[in-house]
């Protein structure tokens, strides 16, 4: 039955949307997920540039680029043979006074972390690591409290004492800086 003319309830109203696959030279049905997401399964291919901005992506299967993938989330996790990669970027620009960079970032599932600093401006910039068992209490990892990198400088912070949250605390005073935090883990 034509439902676009005889059916008179519009939320009675379907249709289906086909796809030519060149592979078998055949028309096949898009799906949906349950969320209303675009069920992609098998391979991908793709041959030109891609840019991926969304707030949240995920690809089960696998897929080939033949040319530059830009993504510019500001988090981003991928699930690489069986292991699970997480990070984040903070720029922080002319900053000054004391602030945290990752506020509350969960490291409980992760099994190796650390953050980073990329002090790009003149002045120094001190960092404590701080940890919590429960995200609201926080104490100064003793490896990691009060150390300083120097303009130009850069330090790796691995993160190797047990906690649920971690967070990078910076103390700058009156002097204005210019830095790059950076945090990586892998489940």
């Amino acid at each position: 039955m034509n439902n676009l003319i005889f059916n008179t309830t519009a939320s009675e109203l379907k249709s289906s949307i086909y796809g030519y696959n060149q592979s078998s030279l055949t028309l096949q049905l898009l799906q949906l997920d349950s969320a209303g997401n675009m069920l992609m399964t098998g391979s991908v291919t793709v041959n030109n540039a891609i840019t991926i901005a969304n707030a949240t992506l995920t690809v089960d299967g696998s897929v080939t680029v033949n040319n530059a993938i830009t993504i510019a989330n500001t988090t981003l996790t991928v699930l690489i043979s069986g292991q699970t990669f997480t990070s984040a970027t903070a720029n922080l620009p002319n900053v000054t006074g004391t602030g945290n960079v990752f506020t509350a970032t969960n490291i409980s599932t992760l099994t190796t972390a650390s953050m980073f600093i990329n002090n790009t401006g003149s002045n120094t910039v001190t960092y404590s690591l701080m940890l919590s068992p429960d995200g609201t209490t926080y104490f100064a990892d003793p490896n990691y409290t009060s150390k300083t990198v120097i303009g130009g400088g850069k330090a790796v912070i691995p993160i190797d004492i047990f906690a649920q949250y971690v967070q990078l605390q910076y103390e700058l005073g009156t002097n204005t800086a210019t830095f790059s935090a950076y945090y990586n883990g892998q489940a």
